[in-house]
């Protein structure tokens, strides 16, 4: 490391090079192509560099919040960033509503900078109107910074003005809302129909992004009692101390001092019960999952990469020819897909102490008749060819020689060592292929 370099500060986060150099980009506003991402010695950390300057990523676990944004910057000026590929075109209200609730824990802390960045590229919306503007208003109304890939909604967002007064926002958003409702009576502030449940249980999101952004919303402008009805919260077992709806609301009722109650009264009883967030931890320690390996794996590749799904990374789209596609849901996933001339490559990363839940993922990806034939149909042509590689963070003494090792390509150790495995073979992708000793 050349002394000139300068040393900007440290980025936690859990998101794979691509995001974090478009977050960094995109906030300080220097072009994605003069961002240099590289591996280091120690494999849960990289090191980022603008010109003489650099950072030091650290890929690092969740935390105790367990809801966050993607990249935090912890230097002198902190700066939480959360991403989403998701579009305002999409099905849902995903990139309008659902990721509010990373933001939740730290609402209240005035020295971290909160940024929401849509990165929605293909979006076929092109004005933010109705709904999507609604949505954003109560975004920049709860400070919250939104950055966008597309200049127009972009130049939307700039140009748009906060609410400054509650009869006004409810106005504005019961004449464009379809189902939910606001309204007030009996001195509280009625959010009736903000739907939270989903299959019998609470996790409906985007609705409870929805339902607290909307709370947000109304305690910035000063309410300070509010009633959710018709929530499709209607029997105990609902409830969970470390849901993050409910963790949400407690939040925000001791933090900002105001009462938040439900129409069923099991709830009003338990919602004290609910751990509440640590602002002050972002993220916790650093990675110590497969996501380290392929990470690392992907730069020391140094080609044009198919597609990606680190654990706990957002997906890349899949990019192949002139393919551009979200795999299907029904599809099995692998870690990281790349191509050289006519031959294309399924990589699956996992610990060592995973390695035959491994060996059994890359047959399943044959065996399994959805997965196969999307790959089959998606990659025409193409020599499909299968392996592992492993990351081992205790320096263990491994013998590649063994048979259990066969389809593994190569072992990253804690050390920042690789283990190249001379004798290994790739597994053909055919849904022939059988699991052997």
């Amino acid at each position: 490391m050349s002394h000139l370099e300068e040393f900007i500060c440290n980025i936690k986060g859990e998101e794979p090079p691509h995001i974090a150099k478009l977050c960094i980009s995109k906030k300080h506003n220097v072009p994605v192509e003069e961002i240099l991402f590289q591996s280091t010695q120690i494999p849960s950390e990289f090191k980022i560099t603008i010109g003489n300057k650099y950072y030091k990523y650290i890929l690092s676990k969740p935390g105790c919040n367990k809801t966050r944004g993607d990249i935090y910057f912890d230097g002198d000026n902190k700066i939480l960033v959360e991403f989403t590929a998701c579009c305002l075109s999409s099905s849902g209200n995903n990139a309008q509503f659902q990721r509010f609730t990373k933001f939740i824990p730290f609402l209240k802390e005035e020295n971290i900078e909160l940024c929401y960045y849509v990165y929605n590229k293909e979006d076929k919306i092109q004005t933010l109107e109705r709904q999507n503007k609604i949505a954003f208003k109560m975004w920049k109304t709860n400070g919250i910074n939104v950055f966008f890939e597309k200049n127009t909604l972009q130049t939307d967002f700039n140009n748009l003005e906060i609410y400054s007064d509650i009869d006004n926002f409810i106005i504005e958003w019961n004449k464009n809302a379809r189902v939910p409702k606001i309204k007030k009576e009996d001195n509280y502030c009625i959010l009736e129909n903000f739907n939270v449940e989903k299959s019998g249980s609470i996790t409906n999101d985007p609705g409870i992004g929805k339902t607290l952004l909307t709370i947000m919303t109304l305690v910035v402008l000063g309410e300070k009692q509010i009633k959710l009805v018709n929530t499709g919260i209607n029997c105990e077992g609902h409830f969970g101390v470390r849901n993050k709806f409910f963790r949400s609301i407690n939040n925000i009722i001791k933090n900002f001092n105001i009462e938040i109650i439900f129409d069923y009264d099991f709830i009003n009883n338990k919602i004290e019960k609910c751990e509440l967030y640590n602002s002050e931890i972002v993220f916790g320690c650093k990675a110590d999952y497969e996501s380290v390996v392929s990470i690392n794996y992907e730069i020391k590749l140094d080609t044009k990469i198919n597609y990606t799904n680190h654990a706990s990374c957002e997906q890349s789209l899949l990019c192949f020819k002139d393919i551009t596609d979200n795999v299907p849901k029904k599809v099995l996933k692998t870690d990281i897909i790349y191509s050289i001339d006519n031959n294309t490559y399924f990589v699956e990363a996992e610990k060592y102490v995973n390695l035959e839940n491994g060996r059994k993922q890359i047959v399943s990806w044959a065996q399994d008749i959805n997965t196969y034939q999307y790959y089959k149909k998606t990659f025409t042509g193409q020599n499909i060819k299968c392996y592992l590689i492993l990351y081992d963070k205790d320096n263990l003494d491994i013998n590649l020689e063994e048979t259990k090792f066969k389809n593994v390509k190569c072992i990253l150790q804690e050390n920042g060592n690789w283990l190249m495995n001379d004798t290994f073979e790739y597994l053909e992708f055919t849904n022939s292929i059988l699991l052997t000793n």
